[in-house]
């Protein structure tokens, strides 16, 4: 097809696009146009549309006969377009009464950029892209190349792509294939019947077209941005509210093992005091020297065990109080006899079992050598004393000081808890010679050298393993994302750093802000008091956007610790301004089905929904 030829078809199908998105409008006041070319020459067809895109209203004679009044009509409505801050070159009243197909057209593709995007943002070029750079991130997951707004939307496939990426419940990307008009025909009705958006387009004119016509594409396109981009801040919230719940749900199964596990720690325990006041010594050497060995083996497991889960608990408590204070939520406070005092507590008592049990066992064994004992015992117990002190030291988690202030002093108590490991091989020398003598039991002190060892080791652990927990929490708490989230704003941030200066101009930011959802694309250049708030804030006064204030504003929006008041936005844009959220708000936000059953779960009920206000409340 010559390229003539080419530009006569594409004439064709921009009468047929045109006249339908008219037609689409002047339906709401019951009227009708059949060509966008003719029907436009006396002005009244054209004043009634501007009333309705621009929520005015225009005198204009309703019947005109004569040319002068036609022309008087048109001249009233082209007014109004320039009073909008739309230039219109070359166009004037007589070019419309004598049917210039040409300046008509121009002249509602005019509208269509002032009137059919949010009526926002710059020229048409930056508008032609900012929807272009829409169109490419909404199909990135799906197979297909979106390059301009011709030869791209050919085969059908990506307007299907942006139907299933934001109503995946209204097409099946399944079913879409290698048939052009199959995948047209199925996308232009889904919109139609279930998104309200007319066929604005004829499969036909671009089946059959080499190059389909841009503006009309556009026009189409459009329409569906302007149903979907409504959708995204719904998404977001749902996303939010998600990545909450999840949170809660994460946090209350933490505070769930850790009760259970306090309380069979707490029973267990319990159990081991009972046996072992229950334990007679004998009057027979070898049973004295058995019993002994029970209390050996207990030593070197279950306490251990005890120990350890109580450590490892006071980690757990710590560890959940941490996260609720990182999202300003009220501490937790562990039920009664459960909390890690308690837990300590315990410890102690099952402590003071053992040592009854072996001072009676040890009274049976009155022949051992109180020398060898006491330079085996005086010794251990002076460490195990000080080794206990830096572990109640490191288990207290009451510290109100700076991170890194604590992980300083963590540090310095670690070192000098390591000078204590050089006083550890002369008392191992001196059990080695009570067991040498045939000393089955020192009632001198709580413990041998393998436990003293083993104490040492963990406490070490125990510090080892809080300095670097406290150590990522100042690293998260210093920049506040992630280096994938990095990595995010920085594709993004010189994506639109056009001069690669470092430096996002006004435009430029706004173009960034618009391909990310965050604010509508603008195709006018019209004032936007809002955006001028958002550019102001960023800037604080510079000449730009810099990269570290693009990050901090970035990192403001993807905020995921809500207040309440946060919250309580949150869930009325999901609820679309309700009062109470139902399952239905929640699956068209993209909320999972784990998230969706937990509010279901937790919200109190209100008519057909859930009340998250007063959820909010009490959480």
């Amino acid at each position: 097809m010559a390229d003539s030829e080419l530009v006569a078809q594409w004439e064709k199908v921009q009468i047929k696009t045109f006249t339908k998105w008219v037609n689409m409008h002047l339906a709401k006041k019951g009227r009708k146009i059949n060509d966008v070319t003719t029907d436009f020459k006396n002005g009244v067809e054209l004043c009634a549309l501007l009333e309705i895109i621009g929520e005015t209203t225009i005198k204009c004679v309703t019947n005109p006969k004569m040319r002068i009044q036609m022309t008087e009509n048109l001249d009233k409505a082209l007014r109004f377009i320039q009073s909008r801050d739309v230039k219109l070159t070359g166009i004037g009243p007589t070019d419309i009464v004598d049917g210039n197909v040409k300046l008509t057209l121009g002249l509602v593709w005019t509208l269509i950029l002032r009137f059919a995007i949010s009526e926002l943002s710059a020229e048409g070029l930056s508008a032609k892209q900012g929807l272009l750079l829409w169109c490419q991130k909404k199909c990135e997951p799906y197979p297909v190349k979106v390059e301009n707004f011709s030869e791209s939307f050919k085969d059908g496939k990506v307007f299907c792509a942006l139907i299933h990426r934001h109503r995946p419940d209204l097409l099946d990307w399944e079913t879409v294939g290698e048939d052009d008009r199959a995948n047209l025909e199925k996308a232009f009705d889904v919109a139609e019947k279930e998104l309200g958006i007319p066929k604005l387009l004829d499969v036909d004119d671009i089946v059959n077209m080499p190059r389909p016509d841009e503006r009309s594409v556009m026009t189409y396109v459009a329409a569906l941005y302007k149903v979907f981009s409504s959708n995204d801040q719904v998404e977001k919230a749902g996303k939010r509210a998600g990545n909450f719940l999840d949170f809660l749900r994460a946090t209350e199964g933490m505070v769930h093992d850790y009760e259970q596990r306090a309380q069979a720690l707490k029973e267990n325990i319990e159990a081991a005091i009972n046996k072992m006041n229950g334990v007679e010594p004998s009057d027979e050497y070898h049973q004295v020297k058995e019993q002994i060995n029970e209390t050996k083996n207990y030593r070197k497991g279950d306490k251990r065990a005890f120990i350890k889960e109580q450590g490892d608990l006071a980690t757990l408590f710590g560890q959940i109080n941490s996260k609720l204070r990182g999202m300003k939520r009220p501490v937790y406070v562990a039920p009664e006899g459960l909390d890690p005092k308690s837990l300590e507590g315990y410890i102690a008592n099952i402590s003071e079992a053992e040592r009854t049990l072996r001072s009676k066992l040890n009274t049976a064994m009155r022949n051992c050598l109180i020398a060898l004992r006491k330079a085996f015992a005086d010794p251990a117990n002076a460490t195990d004393a000080k080794i206990n002190e830096y572990r109640t030291f490191v288990t207290d988690e009451t510290s109100e000081a700076p991170l890194e202030e604590q992980v300083a002093t963590l540090k310095a108590k670690l070192e000098e808890l390591k000078q204590v490991e050089g006083q550890l091989p002369p008392i191992e020398e001196a059990e080695k010679a009570c067991e040498d003598a045939n000393i089955e039991d020192n009632e001198y002190t709580d413990v041998s050298f393998d436990d003293l060892q083993f104490n040492y080791e963990q406490t070490v652990s125990m510090f080892e393993k809080k300095i670097v927990y406290i150590e990522a929490q100042i690293n998260e708490a210093s920049s506040g994302v992630t280096a994938e989230q990095m990595q995010e704003f920085k594709q993004s941030f010189d994506a639109f750093d056009g001069n690669h200066d470092g430096i996002l101009d006004k435009l430029e930011f706004r173009s960034c802000l618009s391909s990310m959802g965050l604010i509508d694309i603008d195709f006018t250049g019209g004032e936007d008091a809002q955006y001028d708030a958002i550019y102001n804030n960023v800037t604080k006064g510079e000449n730009g956007v810099s990269f570290d204030n693009y990050v901090q504003y970035m990192k403001e929006k993807n905020d995921e610790n809500p207040s309440p008041e946060q919250l309580n936005e949150i869930f009325s844009t999901i609820a679309a301004g309700k009062d109470s959220i139902t399952e239905t708000d929640m699956q068209k936000a993209g909320m999972s089905a784990e998230q969706i059953e937990y509010v279901k779960a937790n919200l109190p009920q209100k008519g057909d929904g859930y009340d998250y206000a007063a959820w909010v409340k009490t959480n």
